[in-house]
């Protein structure tokens, strides 16, 4: 089995993306189960995961110390198909046991997330999938500043002032208060810093 990480910006539809995946998989008769990193929950009502789409599934929350394989051992009826979202904000022991479930476990997982924040910075969950993953597959989406190019960064927006935000604030905000944007439209000599 694989671990494939589906990765893109913000407003890519990766969340529709893994409902519909997931959806594709549960009404062909397999048992799926669906993770979301706790730090992730506080923007979705219970323990349904929505997309901007309109389209929702449930999730089971994961601890920020939880090893997703020590949890699919738990389970007396053991899911075919696991699924996460939001996986830039797992460890790299959470990775680990992500391999560990496709690898010991034999069940495919497909882990979907960002790779970087709105400075640039890549997420530790994204650097481990990028390096550990046995697929690795974009979501394309288009730039909302820039017509007909592909968006690669994203982008913080402070809703009280429509300014950009280039100064470090957490990167975990829970709303729509980012934007995806081309590289050259972020300007890495403007919006990145060691």
């Amino acid at each position: 089995m694989a671990l494939t990480f589906y990765y893109s910006t913000v407003n890519a539809g990766k969340t529709a993306k893994l409902i519909l995946d997931e959806h594709a998989y549960s009404s062909r008769g397999s048992k799926t189960l669906v993770l979301l990193p706790s730090v992730a929950t506080s923007r979705e009502g219970g323990f349904n995961l929505n997309s901007r789409a309109g389209l929702s599934c449930t999730f089971t929350p994961l601890s920020d110390n939880a090893c997703p394989y020590a949890y699919f051992e738990s389970l007396v009826s053991k899911p075919e198909v696991v699924f996460v979202d939001e996986a830039q904000f797992l460890s790299p022991e959470q990775i680990k046991g992500l391999c560990d479930i496709s690898d010991k476990g034999g069940v495919p997982v497909f882990a979907f997330g960002l790779r970087t924040d709105f400075l640039a910075k890549p997420f530790e969950g994204s650097t481990y999938l990028m390096a550990w993953a046995d697929r690795i597959m974009e979501v394309p989406t288009p730039s909302t500043r820039e017509r007909h190019t592909f968006a690669t960064m994203n982008i913080k927006i402070n809703p009280d002032t429509k300014e950009r935000v280039t100064e470090e604030s957490p990167s975990v905000d829970v709303g729509f208060h980012y934007e995806p944007v081309s590289r050259k439209y972020f300007d890495l000599s403007k919006g990145w810093s060691r």
